[in-house]
C-alpha cells in the first residue's frame, strides 16, 4: 500500500501537466493580437449590436471595416485578417524623421492602427472601445497596430524631471502598444511589452450625441486674420474651436449638438468677430467651415461634405500618445 501511495504521489508531482494548465511542459498561451477578445466590457450598452474595426485609407483618409463581430452578453470576440492591403499603411519614418534621440532599425518599415467602434441595430455608430488599465502607480492605455516586416523602435528622451522612452518591437502582424504614463511620476514609455502584473480591461465609451453633427474648420491661405476659428450659441457657448495662427490648415472634424450657433473667428490682435450668424447644423450632417479670401477680404461659408469627406481620425498613433482613457476611468 505504502509503494501504491509513492508511485500515485510520483505520478502526481512529476507527470505530465494538466490539459490547459500551465506547468513546465505545457507554458501559458501567449496573447494573439489578431484576435481581440472583450468580456464584462465596462460601461457595456444595451444597445450595441455590432463592433466593427475599422482602418483609414492613407491616400483617400476613407475608413473601412476590415472586420466585424456581434456584440452580445457584454463582450464580442473579433478576429482582425492575418494581412492588411497596403493602403492602411504608412512608412514609419513619416512619424520620426526628425527625432534624431530615436532609432528605427528598419525606417521603411509600414503600420496602420485600427479602432473599435460599436453600431446599433440600425446600423448607426454610437460609440468607441478603448482598452486600458490601472493600478497604484501606472495609467495605461493600449492601441492595436500592424506592421509589414519585424522592426524595433528603441530611443529615450529626458527634459528635466521629465522621460519618453519608446522600447518597442514589433512583429510582422498585428501588434498591441502599450501607452503607459507614471501616476505619481514623470516618466512616459510606449512599449509592445504588457506591465508585469497590469490587468487590462476593455470600456465602451458612448458618444452623448452619436446621431450628432459633426464640424470641421479649414483655413485656405496664410492669412494673418482668421487666427482662431469656433462655432457657438448662447446656450453651450463654445462647441468646437480650431487653433491655425496665420498657417493654413484644415482641423479634424468635432461633434457637436444639433441646432444654430454663430460662427466666429479671432484676428491676428485676437479681436472676437463674427462671421456667420444662426447657422443650422442638422442632425447627423458633416459640414467644413471655411475661410478663405475674396477680393482681398476675408470671405467665410459652410460646406456640407459628404461622408467620402470623413478625415478625423489622427494618423499619429506613436507619438506624444498619453493614456487618456485610463486617466478618464480612474478618475470616475
Amino acid at each position: 500500500m505504502i509503494a501504491l501511495m509513492a508511485i500515485a504521489m510520483l505520478a502526481t508531482t512529476c507527470g505530465p501537466d494538466e490539459p490547459n494548465k500551465p506547468g513546465p511542459s505545457n507554458p501559458p498561451t501567449p496573447l494573439d493580437p489578431s484576435v481581440i477578445t472583450a468580456t464584462n466590457v465596462i460601461n457595456s450598452n444595451s444597445s450595441i449590436a455590432t463592433v466593427n474595426a475599422f482602418m483609414e485609407d492613407e491616400t483617400s483618409w476613407e475608413e473601412e471595416v476590415i472586420a466585424t463581430s456581434t456584440y452580445k452578453n457584454d463582450g464580442f470576440t473579433l478576429g482582425l485578417p492575418k494581412t492588411v492591403a497596403d493602403k492602411f499603411l504608412y512608412q514609419i519614418d513619416e512619424e520620426f524623421e526628425s527625432d534624431e534621440w530615436l532609432t528605427v532599425s528598419d525606417p521603411e518599415a509600414k503600420v496602420g492602427g485600427t479602432w473599435l467602434y460599436a453600431s446599433n441595430n440600425s446600423d448607426k455608430e454610437i460609440g468607441e472601445f478603448s482598452y486600458f488599465g490601472v493600478n497604484n502607480r501606472l495609467w495605461v492605455d493600449a492601441f492595436y497596430m500592424y506592421a509589414d516586416r519585424n522592426f524595433t523602435i528603441k530611443g529615450k528622451y529626458e527634459y528635466g524631471p521629465y522621460t519618453d522612452e519608446y522600447d518597442m518591437s514589433f512583429k510582422k502582424g498585428w501588434n498591441i502598444i502599450y501607452s503607459v504614463e507614471e501616476m505619481f511620476g514623470y516618466t512616459w514609455t510606449l512599449t509592445t511589452q504588457k506591465p508585469a502584473g497590469l490587468v487590462m480591461d476593455w470600456v465602451f465609451e458612448e458618444y452623448y450625441y452619436w446621431d450628432a453633427p459633426r464640424v470641421r474648420f479649414k483655413k485656405e491661405g496664410d492669412y494673418e486674420n482668421c487666427q482662431v476659428m469656433l462655432v457657438y450659441n448662447d446656450y453651450y457657448g463654445v462647441v468646437a474651436d480650431a487653433w491655425f495662427g496665420s498657417d493654413a490648415g484644415l482641423s479634424s472634424y468635432y461633434r457637436i449638438p444639433s441646432g444654430n450657433y454663430d460662427i466666429a473667428y479671432y484676428d491676428e490682435f485676437y479681436d472676437w468677430n463674427v462671421a456667420i450668424t444662426d447657422y443650422n447644423f442638422e442632425k447627423e450632417g458633416m459640414y467644413t467651415v471655411v475661410c478663405s479670401d475674396k477680393d482681398g477680404e476675408l470671405y467665410f461659408y459652410v460646406v456640407k461634405d459628404t461622408k467620402s469627406d470623413k478625415s478625423f481620425k489622427a494618423k499619429n498613433l506613436l507619438k506624444n500618445r498619453r493614456p487618456v482613457v485610463a486617466k478618464r476611468m480612474a478618475n470616475k
